[in-house]
């Protein structure tokens, strides 16, 4: 897929920078950031969901499940998730206790389980809610 593309930026956005924006801007931010990277600028910016972010270089339209309407919104999704995978492996590797690479960062109950007995991982967010605790 990414031999076929003109061009695509991404944007990892650290786990400091979640917990001082929170999630959605956070988010917000990433997709600002991977639009004004763009060497070749498009006429408009498609993305995936009712939220757009601010100060982008082009306009930007938001399209509710935009992944099953619009390939470039399918690629730039299954370009995240594959990069966000990867990520998770290599964090298996250096957390096994937290089982990484089975839940892939998604709050499974296996996952909040193993948060409750070994405590935040410095990669979890301050913010992560198990259950009803925060972990601050």
């Amino acid at each position: 897929m990414i031999e076929y593309s003109l061009e695509y930026f991404i944007k990892i956005v650290s786990v400091e920078d979640i917990d001082r924006m929170n999630i959605l801007q956070a988010t917000l931010y990433g997709m600002r950031e991977c639009i004004n990277k763009l060497k070749i600028k498009p006429d408009i910016a498609l993305v995936d969901g009712n939220q757009l972010p601010t100060g982008t270089i082009v306009p930007c339209q938001a399209i509710v499940k935009g992944d099953m309407k619009y390939a470039c919104i399918s690629a730039a999704s299954i370009l995240s998730k594959v990069t966000r995978d990867r990520i998770m492996l290599e964090l298996d590797q250096k957390y096994p206790l937290y089982e990484f690479k089975q839940h892939k960062g998604y709050p499974t109950e296996k996952h909040r389980e193993l948060v409750l007995k070994y405590g935040r991982s410095p990669e979890h967010r301050n913010s992560f809610k198990i259950q009803n605790c925060l972990f601050n």
